[in-house]
């Protein structure tokens, strides 16, 4: 085919939109004027806008054939063969550049090589490596003489190019193809004349390839305009630089060309504009208009939404559009780091320098389907969690073989115990399959960790060892194809493909002569997943999801550009980091701020011409920065063009008279205003919330709508809701009635401290004891020893050492050396208890243990002080009874109308007079004793400390003749101020009856309401420390106050708030007791 008719114009210059895409058609029929058949080739500004206008050449009038749409550098590509195919003569990947600016930054002076391994740097040098790819030596050097900056900026830049040497780019390629088009080559005929449709910022090989088809009357231009002539100066320097090639445009002067359809002042404006609460209402908003548009009408694939800022917008639009079922197409939201294969292997990476800490242990087994063996089952990933966590383990190879042990052989302890309780009433069933499988878990996850910490250490270190180290790791934990017996989606085979295939590219990086350090490669590896996992859909199917700038040159009847915010649509300009604009003045070609901020205009006045209805969205706030977010300037242009004034950005907040009086703004107040004022629902989940609104307006019951009546879930849900509004208790709030299973008895003896906590929050009872929810205590997050775990320690401690130093007089005092080995013993449970990981920070544990041991010294003048007291020795040390091997049975008491209930207990310490006619009970306290100051008047501090009674009950039938004291021993506090307590008598008896007939009648009859108690400064006192706070609602306290008198309170309300005995008896409360005479020494033990 022969160049075109001399008088056809190649050089035309229209409005975006219609007119531009007119006027492509009409060149492309003039230069086939000769024959219709002749091959034309389109080179389009992207894919999306190729793809456009192949669909809507196909919607003309018998059709464009042998027509093709192709961008530049694939053409460029095509004709460049010869010069692509010279042998060594491979593309410049990504993944090689940025190993060779990494290799050229190491090199480089400081400060530049202090940041070399910032991947941020990286991309920075890659973007300028792209600008200044066109510049000869010489353009290099004057360049080079912009500051110290731009010369250390340039030194890496030559370096880069000697290392990638015998690689070419996209420029290259131009450059090259465009020195190839004088050869009449056969593919010049089957391209035909190239037609350059909407370019933008075009490189200097892209003009020079454009000008040596010229030259051969090869070419023409179709150029597109925005009405904005500060936008539009980039073009009308490109028409200067074509016309002395192409020959005169049409219309000659850019300035000169007519606004396209639908602008107001010179350039497009919106239609409509929606002020929204936030991006996830934009999302929202826009979701419901385009069905509203599909309802009317307008096919899906015929709109497109357009973003500046990809985060939050395309994650956000791209979950709602799935919400509602709307297929869409256009780049995914997702990088490779964010999918399963980019996961896994960064955590499997990184794994080794973090010292296998526990929750980066547990996070991969979270993350995806990581195998326990090769070619075995993925790991339990939950369980393990819960195991490790209950092991203590933080961190480290060590840790984690000790603490697992430990927890095994606890576990293999309490099998072996229940084994010897087989066939007793002493043998739960429940804790046997726990503590069963606690054993198999642990010795798993042991296993698993120990290969792990194999299969990460690293190879001798190169680049391609350390890649097939990498892959191999992802081939050991990961397969994607089903045979671990989770079927993985598509999208996360091919990202587990892409992820492979770049990280065996690093492998090839040996000769740039990188430092090959692991730290360096998964630097490396970070970098290279930050990359996009590509295009998702088909385009023409569904709606066009897409960043602004890729809409250029597409064609659709509605466009909604979200996200129009002040001070990030746009940004505001800033100076280039490397080379700031002072430095490329040296040398001209190099784009400046601004020549970036018109290329920012330019984008969006080019999308908004691609549709003749163009709504325009913006958020009143950003809810990831928590501040409040302004109009941008660009919207309230188009607001203010609407209503043919000047708008102020107050007028788009809700309540203002101009969303009232403007059919062209809506402003959504809040996501209910929204759902509610829609004409359409954006998805099935709104449609039935609309319908759940609508029907809540009308007075009507939602446990009687009919999404309630067909999902049982959610009438459950309303039911729960209506039942916490009611004046009386229900068993939303745990007064759940008699049930099977609830009622105690003798056949399973009880703790005591079970039935303490239904006297302090029955519901806290029903959530532990009834519904065994558990707290999950993270290792990680102790920052200090826990108040447990302490009074464990000292516990222990004074077992160990009265036990193995008996006294035989209630004066022996004790020696020096006894208080050394104290000591001595103290410590050995400190370091034992820093193994086991319950210490927390050192800087609290060095402090908490130096008071511990101080406390524990001032134990032993305590122990002096109250042998001589009471005239008594040490009996007997964590004396158990009610459990199979213990020594005394279990106390079995007849509750008045419940059957008899036992209970079990340890004593941590009984004294006895050498006499025997007194026996002591002493409970270790290691806290404060605050509360107790009631413990005189009511033994059993309203049903809340029931010990010291039940344990005082199963000495005095060991020894019924016996007088039974029975105290609260506080470590922290010296002589007669460490003891609180009382002397078993009737009273005392009938006070714990009288408790335990309130406790266990109430438990019988599924009586669980939560019991707050007063609103104090740190929240309701009975909730301060509760680890269910999180279950209960806030106003839990004005709650209780309104159902007060539900009889279902009553037991609670009696046993916690009436004082005892009744006040109209006296209260008789007893002397401490005097020693007696010293007698014989203490009988053999019952």
């Amino acid at each position: 085919m022969g160049p075109p008719a001399p008088d056809a114009p190649r050089l035309l210059v229209r409005p975006h939109g219609p007119a531009s895409r007119a006027a492509l058609w009409g060149c492309v029929a003039g230069l086939r004027a000769a024959d219709p058949l002749s091959p034309v080739t389109v080179a389009v500004p992207s894919a999306y806008a190729g793809l456009s206008l192949r669909r809507e050449a196909g919607r003309r009038a018998g059709g464009l054939v042998n027509v093709r749409f192709l961008s530049l550098n694939r053409v460029a590509e095509l004709l460049g063969a010869p010069f692509l195919a010279t042998p060594g003569r491979v593309p410049l990947t990504s993944t090689r550049q940025a190993g060779a600016i990494r290799a050229a930054l190491h090199g480089a002076g400081a400060p530049l090589r202090d940041l070399a391994n910032h991947p941020a740097t990286t991309r920075a040098f890659a973007a300028t490596c792209a600008e200044v790819d066109h510049l000869t030596d010489a353009e290099l050097t004057r360049l080079a003489t912009g500051g110290p900056r731009a010369a250390s900026v340039v030194a890496v830049v030559r370096t880069v190019r000697a290392l990638v040497a015998g690689t070419y780019t996209e420029e290259d390629q131009l450059r090259a193809a465009a020195g190839m088009v004088a050869d009449d080559r056969a593919v010049l005929r089957d391209l035909g004349p190239v037609v350059w449709f909407a370019p933008t910022a075009p490189t200097p090989g892209a003009l020079a390839l454009v000008e040596a088809l010229a030259s051969r009357g090869l070419a023409a231009a179709v150029l597109a305009t925005t009405g904005d002539a500060d936008a539009d100066a980039a073009v009308a320097d490109l028409v200067d630089r074509l016309v002395p090639h192409l020959g005169p445009a049409d219309p000659a002067d850019p300035a000169a060309v007519p606004p396209t359809s639908g602008a107001r002042g010179g350039v497009p404006h919106a239609h409509h504009v929606l002020s929204c609460a936030d991006a996830d209402d934009e999302a929202r908003a826009v979701v419901r208009e385009v069905v509203r548009r599909l309802e009317a009408g307008v096919p899906l694939h015929r709109m497109a939404v357009g973003y500046r800022a990809a985060i939050p917008y395309a994650r956000l639009l791209h979950e709602h559009f799935a919400a509602a079922d709307i297929p869409v197409h256009g780049p995914l939201p997702a990088t490779l780091r964010e999918t399963v294969p980019g996961r896994t292997l960064l955590a499997l990476l990184r794994i080794r320098d973090g010292g296998y800490r526990r929750d980066d242990v547990t996070a991969l087994c979270a993350v995806a389907p990581v195998r326990e063996q090769p070619g075995g089952p993925v790991v339990p990933g939950d369980r393990w969690e819960r195991i490790s966590c209950q092991a203590n383990v933080v961190g480290g190879l060590d840790e984690w073989e000790a603490r697992l042990a430990r927890l095994r052989a606890d576990r293999e302890d309490r099998l072996a115990r229940r084994a010897r309780e087989a066939g007793t009433l002493f043998a739960p069933e429940i804790v046997d399959r726990a503590a069963d499988h606690a054993v198999e878990h642990a010795t798993r996850l042991s296993r698993f960790v120990r290969e792990l910490a194999e299969a990460t250490e690293p190879p001798p270190a190169s680049w391609s060892a350390l890649a097939e180290w990498a892959l191999g790791l992802l081939r050991r934990y990961l397969v994607p194809d089903g045979r671990d017996g989770v079927q993985w989606p598509d999208a996360e085979v091919a990202a587990y493909d892409q992820v492979t295939e770049r990280v065996r590219a690093l492998g090839q990086l040996e000769d740039l002569g990188a430092p090959a350090t692991v730290g360096a490669f998964v630097r490396a590896v970070d970098d290279e997943l930050d990359a996009s996992v590509g295009h998702g859909g088909t385009f023409g199917d569904g709606v066009l999801v897409a960043p602004i700038g890729t809409l250029r040159g597409t064609d659709h009847d509605t466009v909604f550009v979200v996200g129009l915010v002040e001070g990030a649509f746009p940004p505001p300009p800033r100076d280039d980091p490397l080379l700031p604009d002072r430095a490329r003045a040296a040398i001209g070609g190099l784009p400046r701020r601004a020549d970036a901020a018109r290329r920012e205009r330019d984008d969006y006045l080019a999308a908004l011409a691609t549709a003749p209805e163009r709504v325009l969205t913006a958020p009143r706030a950003d809810r990831r920065a928590g501040r409040a977010a302004r109009p941008a300037p660009w919207l309230l242009e188009s607001a203010s063009a609407l209503a043919g004034r000047t708008v102020l950005a107050a007028e788009l907040d809700p309540g203002h008279s101009t969303a009232r009086t403007s059919p062209w703004l809506e402003v959504v107040a809040s996501f209910e205003a929204g759902l509610a004022a829609a004409p359409t629902a954006g998805s099935l989940q709104e449609h039935h919330l609309r319908s759940l609104l609508h029907w809540k307006h009308s007075g009507l019951s939602l446990v009687r709508h009919p999404l309630a009546l067909t999902e049982p879930a959610l009438r459950t849900g309303f039911t729960a809701l209506n039942a916490r509004r009611r004046p009386t208790l229900g068993p939303w709030e745990g007064v759940i009635g008699e049930k099977a299973g609830l009622a105690l008895g003798a056949e399973r003896p009880l703790s005591a401290t079970s039935l303490e906590q239904w006297a302090q929050c029955p519901f806290k009872y029903f959530l532990s004891r009834v519904l065994r929810v558990e707290e999950l205590q993270r290792p990680e997050a102790r920052e200090r020893l826990a108040g447990t775990d302490r009074g464990t320690i000292i516990h222990d401690v004074l077992q160990e050492f009265v036990e193995t130093h008996p006294r035989t007089s209630p004066e022996q005092p004790w020696a020096p050396e006894e208080r050394a080995e104290l000591r001595a013993i103290a410590e050995a449970k400190c370091l034992a208890a820093e193994a086991d990981g319950l210490t927390g920070r050192a800087v609290w544990w060095e402090l908490d243990r130096a008071k511990m041991l101080r406390e524990i010294d001032h134990v032993l003048d305590t122990d002096e002080w109250a042998r001589t007291h009471d005239q008594a020795v040490p009996y007997a040390l964590e004396l158990g009874f009610g459990t199979a091997g213990d020594p005394l049975p279990p106390v079995t008491v007849q509750v008045p109308g419940s059957a008899p209930v036992a209970f079990r207990g340890r004593i941590d310490r009984v004294d006895r007079s050498p006499d025997g006619s007194r026996v002591f009970v002493y409970d270790y306290k290691t806290g404060m004793p605050n509360d107790l100051d009631d413990l005189a008047a009511d033994p059993v501090m309203r049903g809340r400390r029931l010990q010291l009674a039940l344990y005082a009950t199963a000495l005095h039938r060991a020894f019924p003749t016996a007088e039974v004291g029975a105290y609260y021993w506080f470590t922290r506090e010296e002589g007669p101020e460490a003891f609180a307590g009382f002397t078993l008598d009737d009273d005392v008896s009938a006070r714990l009856d009288d408790a335990l007939e309130t406790i266990v009648g109430s438990v019988a009859r599924g009586r669980f309401p939560a019991f707050p108690g007063a609103d104090g400064w740190w929240g309701p006192d009975n909730c301060q420390w509760c680890p269910y706070d999180r279950v209960c609602p806030q106003d839990r306290v004005r709650r209780f106050e309104r159902r007060r008198g539900d009889p279902a309170l009553g037991p609670i309300l009696t046993l916690a708030e009436e004082p005892w005995p009744p006040a109209s008896e006296p209260v008789d409360v007893p002397d401490a007791p005097d020693a007696p005479d010293p007698v014989a020494p203490p009988e053999a033990g019952p």
